[in-house]
């Protein structure tokens, strides 16, 4: 997994630990959440910069922003969700986003 992207889909309590065990595993973490999360920033922070990123090794992509959706399918190798199904999530990944995904990423859905 070193050197990979992974994108964490909703940052809840398993959300945060599968992102802080991708940062173990050596990984850049994009995080979209509605929220930022300070431990995971801190610990991107801790962990230090991400080769070809200003941003740094832990970023968050508020779900507000519609540009963040298109930044976690072009930039991920993994895709983790980690929501729950409900009307306002049901097909967040849909034929759109997967014409964007140009690494064609593992998706996990936790």
């Amino acid at each position: 997994m070193d050197g990979k992207t992974v994108a964490i889909v909703g940052a809840g309590n398993i959300g945060v630990m599968a992102a802080k065990i991708y940062l173990g595993f050596g990984c850049r973490v994009l995080y979209y959440n509605r929220s930022p999360k300070p431990e995971l920033e801190k610990l991107g922070q801790v962990l230090g910069p991400w080769e070809g990123d200003p941003n740094g090794r832990c970023v968050h992509l508020p779900m507000k922003d519609p540009r963040s959706m298109d930044r976690v399918c072009e930039e991920s190798d993994v895709i983790s969700i980690h929501i729950l199904l409900n009307p306002a999530t049901f097909h967040m990944l849909a034929q759109e986003q997967f014409d964007k995904m140009l690494r064609r990423p593992v998706i996990v859905n936790v």
